[in-house]
């Protein structure tokens, strides 16, 4: 047990002493309580929800959770990089951002990875190409750019080095891991990294939940023995029989976008004249997508060639929220006592403290988290956990994050240790241990400091007012009023 004096509250006393002597009456020589006060919180009881199910340990960092999307790659010199997420089998071309990294979507694309997972992970720089290559399986591929070793960005295969021998039955497959280990593209999509993103351009391969910025394109189902042959309905080819002699929109992909996503409503679409021409920058887009609102959003892309011919294509954008909230708690807490909160509310907002949720890209209001404290109140005291979940407006729940923290609710015990002990000499009362000494302390957590408050003059026939307060770790505390008879 500490022991200290503070001559702080001495003005103070004087005014305390008048007013407690008139409650004290008068004095029968013994030692008397005029007051016994206990600061406690007064945090009634927990009406929120109690989460059952247990949790894990909150993280700071963003990146390590659901929407990690590869490394920060800064600029080589070289307009693209490419990201190939493994795990939602799609592609996302990046230019360099205003902060001289790849961080600024330019194209989407939808592909297919090694089915049991001999897509190798790692950062690596685009090599050499070929407009038709022969690939495993007796096969062949258009558009193939070297990745790493025998792994390549090339077409769905061919059965012969034919435009009109597509395996129709793989193309249907895009989207889903079934390659060998090669990246698998439409080949509107294979031709644009073979034309546009040259040798050294970063390639990173990885594994995420999150689809991307541009979200993942639906690639067209197709069927074999009609008018269009065995065609890639996507090749630019003008003998491609999909695209007869009219300007064509390539990539108007019905896509689906996760809520709050940032979404380019052109990105990944490309127009062509008759001669195959890129008209691109001609292209007029109807139809607006509000990607903070759930729902279908039609979109149509129309371009016009130079005889006046207008060629056009519609899609449909889904604005969707099926992923869960993503809840980051890193308080900073690791004790609490009545102290830290003295109410329910005051409780709540300090274990809200440096605890965020995102849906999406979009940060979610503190009232969408929920913080289960119902422990704290249970036990009072020792280690208690703090439960928390985060829920959108979809309904969509977050992962359980659990706090682990020191509790104490409980003040510290104070009183005298012989009420009989009525007298004091005067010689005494500046003496702090002898003083200390007529009161005892204990508190549940065994540590506890006491200090004592008393005027510095006396009236030798008035009762003597004495304050001791007993404060813990925590910061609970208890204050003892005493009164005492001085003697010569």
């Amino acid at each position: 047990m500490k022991y200290k004096f503070f001559l702080s509250y001495v003005p103070g006393m004087f005014i305390i002493s008048i007013l407690l002597i008139a409650v004290a009456g008068r004095y029968n020589g013994k030692a008397k309580m005029v007051s016994y006060q206990v600061e406690r919180a007064d945090l009634g009881n927990y009406t929120g929800e109690k989460i059952r199910d247990g949790g894990t340990r909150g993280k700071s960092d963003r990146q390590e959770e659901q929407f990690y999307n590869g490394s920060d790659l800064k600029d080589n010199g070289l307009p693209y990089c490419i990201k190939v997420n493994k795990t939602k089998n799609v592609v996302t071309v990046y230019a360099v951002g205003e902060d001289g990294y790849y961080d600024k979507p330019v194209k989407a694309m939808i592909c297919s990875v090694g089915e049991r997972g001999n897509t190798p992970d790692g950062v690596y720089d685009l090599g050499d190409r070929a407009e038709w290559l022969p690939l495993e399986g007796n096969v062949y591929g258009q558009y193939a750019t070297r990745i790493t070793g025998s792994i390549l960005f090339h077409s769905v295969p061919y059965f012969t080095q034919n435009k009109a021998d597509l395996e129709i039955e793989e193309y249907n497959k895009l989207g889903s891991s079934v390659s060998a280990g090669c990246v698998r593209l439409s080949v509107i999509d294979a031709k644009w990294i073979y034309d546009n993103c040259s040798e050294m351009t970063y390639v990173e391969i990885f594994e995420s939940e999150y689809d991307g910025p541009l979200g993942k394109p639906v690639a067209a189902v197709i069927s074999s023995g009609g008018t269009e042959g065995n065609w890639d309905p996507t090749d630019p080819d003008r003998d491609n029989p999909y695209m007869g002699n009219i300007p064509v929109i390539l990539g108007a992909y019905d896509r689906e976008i996760e809520r709050y996503s940032d979404f380019d409503i052109t990105a990944g679409v490309t127009a062509l004249d008759h001669t195959g021409k890129d008209v691109t920058n001609y292209m007029k887009v109807e139809g607006e997508v509000d990607e903070n609102t759930c729902g279908i959003y039609k979109v149509t892309y129309s371009v016009k060639d130079e005889t006046g011919i207008t060629g056009s294509a519609t899609a449909n954008i889904i604005i969707k929220d099926e992923e869960p909230p993503v809840i980051y708690v890193n308080q900073k807490i690791t004790s609490i006592g009545a102290y830290d909160a003295t109410s329910s509310k005051q409780l709540h907002d300090l274990l809200l403290e440096n605890v965020t949720a995102y849906d999406g890209s979009r940060q979610l209001e503190d009232s969408a988290i929920l913080v289960d404290y119902s422990e704290i109140l249970e036990k009072g005291y020792g280690k208690c956990h703090i439960k928390y979940r985060a829920k959108d407006s979809e309904g969509n729940q977050s992962e359980v994050v659990v706090l682990s923290v020191d509790v104490d609710m409980e003040p510290p015990k104070l009183s005298l240790k012989n009420t009989l002990q009525g007298d004091i000499r005067v010689s005494n009362m500046l003496k702090d241990d002898y003083m200390l000494g007529l009161v005892e302390a204990s508190d549940n957590s065994g540590e506890v400091e006491v200090t004592i408050s008393r005027p510095l003059t006396y009236q030798p026939s008035e009762p003597y007012l004495v304050m001791y307060c007993a404060k813990d770790g925590f910061g609970n505390v208890t204050t003892l009023n005493v009164t005492y008879q001085l003697k010569e």
